[in-house]
């Protein structure tokens, strides 16, 4: 039996490490802009000769850490390559031993980090994926001395499947060091509630300023003093108080902190900076419990039955070991406290993996309840098997997703990827709507167009702007879609609004664009990339057009108010609808996600044919300056009545009087079309529609979208719509 425990523990360890080794290489995309946080800045210690973190926004253990690793590891590795792929030229004479100090720098630059230190990216993240592996070996380790040793292989199977731990293993970011250093001052903390020695002390005090050293959580001394004082039970609490060991533990823990953080001290100006700018960040003092966090763990990181096992595995451990719960629970409290409610740092969920270890050990002891359960009445085998098979169900959503992760980040950058396709579409003189640092090829004498919220973000705008092709980057799109995550409790969504977001403007336009893609590098939302769609515009304006419908909207009655909920709040502006002068008025229109609109009734049209759709809208107030949100719409419907896709016009810009239009190709499906006249955010003052007009091309085209590639919606939908900030 106990070799059996001995071997199960060594596969699972030996899966959670796989999982974190394969797909570092090459991961996620070289641009997270806090990776730099541990490559760069051991890269910029190794050339400058100093300990400088540059970024003082977090401690300094991190990039350290990496400085050690790359110094005395990767970069002697990286010269010893580099000479035996060039063995010849130092047989030769040609390349010296010890070469001129620019000679080395250059092959340093070059040769050993790699075109923009991509070579150091990577090694950065092997280093955090040996971190993340170390975290299991504690987790293990920590589960069993306070709940037993079943209690601890629960716990290390669920995190070595843990979708979130796998992810961050593979990028560069300080959460999964902090997890390792928080498992270790928690398992110091707990030797010494159990021996009390000057060593213990010692021990303690040298891994809470490490701790310390990854984030500013200074909390983790709150186990520590639960430790001091649970173990000193019958010593009176004035001598607790001034027990001398604990003072030496609180020294050394200052010490340490200091060693590690010279330059925050050097710098101390630049620190304050920092620290000012994360607290704005992160809205301290926000005091409003954030829902999103909790709803993330259930639907996505942990999934249902995992989150239902750590609830009832914290009721289950409080009944049994209260004092172990609380020597957990007051840093897990105090952490929960600050992202949850003090601040909207559980807007970044990938905070949570400095806790996540900590909540498997609470799903590992439900688990060895019911295990416990079950031998009462059950054969100890028969009682295994159930238990496994209830592991395997736990561990299913998590571990698929966490497989998925490791199993995508094994292929190129869709960066590199979408490059290489998008040279059989492009040609010299073509121009391309797209974010200012997403890539187009080099080679080629391309015109890059605008691409935002505030230029041009429709088919019909790039139209208008002359764009031959646009280029959608999901990170980019999905900036959009982030507001329900930071929500105030009482007006906070269980499940991700999916429906609600894809009818802003801003999810209207790029699903229309995603009907005319022609080349696309994307991976799935559980590894996440910038993901990337090259789409053609298609030439609209090339077509001969007749009337087919003049809308008279001194009828507006028959017209329908849609996305309403919200209109019963007093901060929401009355609707109101105008009869007189033929026109369609609306003031304040909004709803429950900035959502609403006027849908016209149901006309019915032939398939095939491509249709324009015109209309005049005009502020109340002269050249009022409006936030470029008031729009047209065309929702083609199939037989059913059920709306296919939507096609939507160029915004109304601020001017006294503008005509936007808005077309579409009507394949066989169609059967009918609604028009609207939607605000896709607050409207402060007044708009009219009128002049409105639906017209058909004079000729059918049916192979119209023969060359554009078919992707279903639920490719795409979790990327535009990410689950959490870039799905990371």
């Amino acid at each position: 039996m106990r070799k059996t425990v001995k071997l199960a523990v060594l596969a699972i360890f030996v899966i959670g490490f796989l999982l974190r080794f394969v797909g570092t290489n090459p991961g996620y995309n070289r641009f997270h802009s806090d990776e730099g946080i541990t490559y760069s800045a051991a890269v910029s210690m190794i050339k400058n000769g100093n300990l400088d973190p540059l970024r003082y926004d977090y401690p300094a253990l991190t990039p350290l850490v990496n400085y050690v690793f790359f110094k005395f590891l990767f970069v002697p590795l990286g010269w010893l390559g580099y000479y035996l792929t060039h063995i010849t030229d130092v047989l030769d004479g040609l390349l010296k031993i010890s070469l001129p100090d620019e000679e080395k720098r250059r092959i340093f630059q070059l040769y050993i980090l790699g075109e923009r230190e991509v070579k150091a990216l990577i090694w950065g993240r092997y280093v955090t994926a040996l971190i993340s592996s170390g975290s299991l070996i504690l987790t293990y380790l920590l589960a069993q001395k306070l709940f037993g040793k079943l209690v601890g292989i629960f716990a290390l199977l669920f995190l070595a499947l843990n979708f979130r731990a796998t992810l961050n293993a593979h990028i560069g970011l300080p959460d999964t060091y902090n997890a390792f250093f928080v498992l270790l001052s928690l398992l110091a903390s707990f030797n010494l509630w159990q021996k009390r020695r000057l060593v213990d002390y010692l021990i303690s005090g040298l891994c809470i300023g490490l701790s310390v050293s990854v984030k500013y959580q200074f909390f983790i001394f709150t186990p520590f003093l639960l430790a001091h004082f649970f173990g000193s039970s019958s010593t009176p609490m004035l001598k607790k108080l001034f027990d001398h060991k604990l003072f030496t533990a609180f020294l050394t823990s200052l010490i340490v902190f200091l060693i590690i953080n010279p330059y925050f001290f050097i710098n101390f100006e630049s620190t304050l900076e920092w620290t000012k700018s994360v607290s704005l960040k992160y809205s301290m003092g926000r005091n409003d419990f954030n829902f999103f966090p909790l709803t993330y763990f259930f639907h996505v990181d942990f999934g249902p039955i995992l989150s239902i096992f750590v609830l009832l595995g914290m009721i289950s451990a409080c009944l049994k070991k209260p004092k172990e719960v609380v020597f957990v629970f007051v840093y897990l409290g105090i952490f929960l406290f600050v992202t949850l409610y003090y601040s909207v740092a559980g807007f970044y969920v990938r905070n949570f993996v400095s806790i996540t270890p900590i909540l498997m050990i609470f799903a590992g002891i439900f688990v060895k309840t019911l295990y416990d359960f079950c031998i009462r009445y059950l054969s100890v085998q028969k009682s295994a098997v159930i238990v496994t098979l209830i592991l395997l169900v736990a561990v299913f959503h998590t571990g698929r997703n966490a497989m998925i992760n490791s199993v995508y980040y094994i292929q190129d950058w869709n960066y590199e990827t979408i490059v290489k396709k998008a040279r059989l579409f492009l040609k010299n003189g073509d121009k391309i709507a797209s974010h200012p640092f997403d890539p187009l090829p080099e080679d080629l004498r391309l015109v890059r167009g605008n691409f935002g919220t505030e230029t041009s973000y429709s088919i019909a705008e790039f139209l208008k702007d002359g764009d031959t092709f646009a280029l959608i980057n999901m990170d980019w799109a999905g900036n959009q879609f982030y507001g329900w995550m930071v929500r105030s409790f009482h007006r906070s969504f269980w499940n991700k609004p999916v429906e609600k977001m894809r009818e802003t403007y801003w999810g209207l336009t790029i699903e229309e664009m995603l009907k005319y893609t022609v080349a696309y590098a994307s991976k799935p939302w559980q590894a996440p990339d910038a993901n990337l769609y090259l789409i053609k515009i298609p030439d609209f304006k090339k077509f001969l057009f007749e009337s087919e419908v003049n809308f008279g909207l001194d009828k507006a009655d028959d017209w329908k108010l849609i996305h309403q909920s919200d209109l019963n709040n007093p901060s929401v502006a009355k609707v109101s609808v105008c009869n007189y002068k033929n026109c369609l008025c609306f003031s304040g229109l909004s709803g429950d996600f900035d959502i609403g609109y006027f849908e016209s009734p149901s006309v019915s049209i032939n398939g095939g044919y491509i249709y324009r759709l015109s209309g005049k809208v005009n502020g109340v107030v002269a050249g009022a300056k409006s936030d470029k949100n008031v729009f047209l719409r065309m929702n083609m419907l199939d037989s059913n009545n059920h709306t296919i896709f939507t096609s939507v016009s160029d915004r109304f810009d601020g001017l006294s009087s503008q005509t936007l239009t808005a077309y579409a190709w009507a394949d066989e499906s169609v059967s009918s079309l609604k028009v609207g006249f939607q605000a896709s955010g607050p409207t402060a003052s007044t708009y009219c529609l009128s002049d409105l007009s639906l017209e058909k091309s004079q000729k059918p085209d049916g192979s119209f979208s023969d060359n554009f590639l078919k992707i279903p919606a639920e490719d795409y939908i979790d990327l535009l719509y990410p689950f959490s900030h870039g799905n990371l």
